[in-house]
Order: structure tokens, then C-alpha cells, then sequence
């Protein structure tokens, strides 16, 4: 017996789930492409997504969601909703800059001790700004 069931959801309801992220219900994928044909995510990694929802309470994949490892690029999806993030705009591109220092090291451009305090102070003040937003004082 066939107990899937196709649900439609409105533009600001999809909005609101890409704000909120990824959860036990909601899955995303991006889409690339090797030429006009698609190369990732493989089958298997989508049989994988439906056979999950399929042994819970279901969910929806939403394919098309771009991921990224850039912080400035995540970033700007941050900052419309919270632009007084955009303060930390030129920090977040040193980190984009280091980030492939560190999984090559030797291979470009290193950090100074001063580059590494500076990312740790920068990683203070947003991890304080993300405990804020989540536990708010009372």
C-alpha cells in the first residue's frame, strides 16, 4: 500500500524553512551538473534521504539549495535577516582566505599569530551573538 502523499508549499513557506535550515523533517540538496545531466546528489544519496523520512514521520527534500564552505557567502544569507551581522563582513573574508591554508598547508598564504587571535576574537563575539539569539536572557 502507497501511503506517500505529495504536499505543496507556498513561497513563504519555503522561505521560512531555508531560513530556519535543515532539520528532522526538511533535507536540501544541491543540484550539480555535469553538462545537461545531473551529477550529484547520486541516487543512492537520495534513496538514502527517502528511506530515512520513510522509517520516521516523513519530510521533504528539497533539491536546489545551494551549499557552501564560504563564510562571506553565508554570510549574506545571514545578513537580511540580522544586518547588524554585516559588521563582521571583511573578518569573515580573512577566514575565506585561511580556510585553504588549512587543509594545504605550506600551499598559499599562511596566517600571522595576529591573523590567528584576530579569528579567535571574531569567533568569540559570533559564537556570543549566536548563544544570544538562540537563549535569550529573560
Amino acid at each position: 500500500m502507497n501511503t506517500a502523499t505529495r504536499q505543496t508549499f507556498s513561497d513563504e513557506e519555503l522561505r521560512r524553512q531555508l531560513r530556519l535550515g535543515e532539520d528532522s523533517h526538511w533535507e536540501f540538496k544541491q543540484i550539480e551538473f555535469a553538462g545537461d545531466k545531473p551529477k550529484s546528489p547520486r541516487p543512492h544519496e537520495l534513496a538514502d534521504e527517502f528511506a530515512a523520512f520513510a522509517n520516521t514521520d516523513g519530510g521533504t527534500v528539497l533539491c536546489g539549495v545551494p551549499r557552501t564552505h564560504n563564510v562571506v557567502a553565508l554570510l549574506n544569507l545571514i545578513v537580511p535577516v540580522l544586518p547588524a551581522w554585516d559588521r563582521w563582513r571583511d573578518d569573515f573574508s580573512q577566514f575565506t582566505k585561511h580556510a585553504v591554508d588549512a587543509r594545504y598547508p605550506g600551499h598559499f598564504a599562511t596566517a600571522t599569530d595576529t591573523d590567528a587571535a584576530n579569528a579567535m576574537r571574531i569567533c568569540t563575539e559570533v559564537r556570543q551573538a549566536v548563544r544570544a539569539l538562540l537563549m535569550p536572557r529573560r
